[in-house]
């Protein structure tokens, strides 16, 4: 049961970032090019990455991609803003 009970919070969790990115980009979204999807990944990996990588358990290149956006935020240097820049 408890497996069960992580696994609906890992969905609430991408479910709430969604609903707030939404609620308060919504105008801003639909002139751009960028995907809702990203967004939701993108700021997950930046607010909650434990979080993420839990929920990305099997998807290795996933979980790399949490870890080097965390790493954009908490480890900062020139070379990876320029990369964020970049992406």
């Amino acid at each position: 049961m408890n497996g069960h009970r992580k696994k609906n919070q890992s969905h609430n969790f991408l479910a709430f970032v969604r609903m707030y990115l939404v609620r308060r980009f919504s105008k801003y979204l639909v002139n751009s090019s960028i995907k809702v999807d990203d967004l939701i990944f993108d700021l997950g990996s930046l607010i909650y990455p434990k979080e993420m990588l839990k929920i990305l358990q099997y998807k290795p290149l996933e979980k790399m991609r949490v870890i080097q956006i965390y790493n954009y935020l908490y480890k900062f240097s020139l070379e990876r803003l320029q990369q964020l820049i970049n992406n």
